[in-house]
């Protein structure tokens, strides 16, 4: 899928006449969402992948804050998306690269949220890095209630970051969750 997402950073600077670059100087949060092999699992009572129903609920979330939520994907490399749509990679869940692609971020205000339904490949080491980042780190763990080691990581992250943790079974209410962090 090769549209520009409505709200997106790469449609604000197309309506605002502007450049890329200029139009991310106005993002408030940058949302990081796992596009990992796990996110492409079908859960029981949905009808597409954890990451088909996060990209859904990503479109909402741009559309209604335009030009103020930037967006990255990772798994096992980390890439901007300005177009507001998630690269799919699968693979392995390097949150640390995200948190490092974060870490740049430092000094200007913006807070991060990651969305995740899993652990990090180097759980230690993504504490560390979230420890070194001035900016405020949200986590929304979309993953299975049962899964108690992933769900109190995504709460470590937050306490780290100094931010707030929310879980939910449902993917679908990402962008309900997503707004309360971004209105705080």
């Amino acid at each position: 899928m090769d549209s520009i997402v409505k709200g997106s950073v790469t449609d604000v600077a197309k309506t605002k006449g502007m450049e890329i670059a200029e139009a991310i100087m106005d993002v408030d949060s940058i949302v990081f969402i796992d596009t990992s092999g796990s996110m492409e699992i079908v859960d029981p009572g949905q009808d597409a992948s954890r990451h088909e129903l996060a990209r859904q609920q990503l479109v909402e979330i741009q559309s209604n804050n335009p030009g103020k939520v930037g967006l990255c994907s990772f798994s096992n490399t980390v890439q901007f998306c300005p177009d507001g749509i998630p690269k799919i990679e699968g693979g392995g869940t390097n949150m640390n690269a995200a948190l490092q692609w974060g870490l740049q971020l430092n000094g200007m205000g913006v807070s991060l949220i990651v969305v995740s339904d899993g652990l990090p490949n180097r759980k230690l080491l993504s504490l560390q890095t979230a420890a070194q980042i001035d900016n405020i780190i949200h986590t929304v763990y979309i993953g299975p209630e049962s899964d108690t080691e992933a769900i109190q990581f995504m709460r470590d992250l937050a306490n780290a970051g100094r931010g707030k943790a929310l879980t939910t079974k449902e993917v679908p209410q990402l962008a309900e969750k997503v707004q309360f962090l971004l209105t705080g």
